[in-house]
């Protein structure tokens, strides 16, 4: 039986060795998902139904259907009433919960031995991406690109990591496509100006394809139930006035796969975010993390939409600078990389929009994860509460 489930919850004949009733006894694969504290129904024939007995108490149910993995914890936990309840939407197949669950005390949690790999694990993927960094990066997650590409995956109802996934895999492909696509203009020679005038117009009007194609492998990289089909990306791009085939829209994801060496599996922005609030809610209880969570996401969609305007602020305060056009503007890509240091800059302004009082002991506390300066978490927090809120409605200590 799947997930381990014992076998003696059938109604068996005893002389038989058969199953009673004169029907045989069916449960769906879906209805093994589900945790049934107080047991299954069962019909007139005596097989069990895919509905759970009523809690004698309180006469409801509070089955939730769960995923694979935590139904496997709960079906082996010896006291399955003090399994704590976790909110799910039963709209959706595998009960995915509303939010990220953050902080579990229990064998099924992280333990602080694993937070601490995974956060070394981090830091180094971090610093080495740094030290690769091109300076053509960002060029096509921020904007109007980001904010499409974000649309996309809400009509999708796509969960937050694909978006970040996706537009992190469109600027890497469209960043090396672009520079492929110059450097064979540029050895034309003579002409070259009207044929990159003529290359410009058709990436305009590719424009969309590339996102539904990042967006689709995005989807199928996080391993989301509601991928994004060719037929789905298809319908998409006619419903949207653009003519694409679904065989040019596997063509078009092979063609970012090749370009990208079918490396897919980079760390985006809500990976460093995501770790840093577990081990902050490990370290510190009174954290509301949850809370914190939902704002830092809405800081950091923000932040890639107004990505230009933040890190040339943030160039500007560094370097003390009057404007961002200077030689020296492209050694900044470094800091551009830095996923930690984005990071922490957005869950500090996150917690300074939410409560002022309590924002630099957070800080203070991300400084000590990260070992990243409290000042340069301050500067960076400060330039995005600046962009991203307006003047008017800042609240002046």
């Amino acid at each position: 039986m799947a997930l381990g489930r014992p076998r003696d919850w059938l109604p068996v004949n005893q002389d038989t060795g058969t199953v009673s009733g004169s029907k045989p006894c069916t449960l769906g694969t879906l209805c093994m998902l589900m945790w049934c504290p107080y047991g299954f129904m069962t019909d007139d024939n005596g097989c069990v139904v895919c509905q759970c007995q009523l809690n004698p108490d309180t006469g409801t149910y509070i089955s939730k259907m769960t995923s694979a993995a935590f139904t496997i914890s709960r079906t082996f936990c010896k006291h399955p009433s003090q399994q704590p309840s976790i909110e799910m939407d039963q709209s959706r197949i595998f009960g995915t919960p509303l939010s990220p669950i953050f902080n579990m005390r229990h064998s099924w949690g992280m333990s602080a031995e694993l937070l601490e790999d995974t956060l070394y694990v981090l830091a180094a993927e971090n610093e080495k991406a740094m030290k690769n960094a091109d300076h053509a990066i960002g060029w096509f997650k921020h904007g109007k690109a980001a904010e499409m590409l974000f649309l996309v995956c809400e009509e999708f109802k796509l969960p937050p990591e694909v978006r970040y996934l996706a537009v992190e895999t469109l600027d890497r492909f469209l960043m090396c496509h672009v520079q492929q696509l110059y450097a064979s203009v540029k050895d034309i020679g003579q002409g070259s100006v009207a044929e990159w005038s003529r290359v410009e117009a058709q990436l305009q009007k590719q424009m969309m394809l590339w996102v539904l194609v990042c967006v689709q492998m995005a989807s199928k990289v996080s391993s989301h139930y509601k991928i994004v089909t060719p037929g789905k990306a298809c319908r998409f791009l006619v419903d949207a006035g653009h003519n694409f085939t679904r065989s040019e829209v596997i063509r078009s994801e092979l063609k970012v796969l090749k370009t990208l060496n079918f490396n897919l599996s980079v760390p985006s922005p809500l990976t460093y975010l995501e770790t840093l609030l577990e081990i902050l809610g490990h370290n510190d209880s009174s954290v509301e993390v949850k809370v914190l969570h939902a704002t830092s996401m809405k800081v950091l969609d923000l932040t890639y939409m107004q990505r230009h305007l933040v890190y040339n602020k943030l160039y500007m305060m560094a370097t003390r600078s009057n404007t961002p056009a200077s030689p020296d503007r492209e050694k900044f890509v470094t800091v551009e990389c830095d996923l930690m240091l984005l990071a922490v800059a957005v869950i500090g302004a996150a917690s300074y929009i939410l409560d002022m009082t309590t924002s630099d002991k957070v800080i203070d506390q991300l400084g000590c994860i990260t070992r990243i300066p409290g000042e340069d978490i301050v500067d960076f927090a400060t330039i995005l509460v600046e962009c991203l809120i307006p003047s008017d409605l800042r609240i002046i200590q």
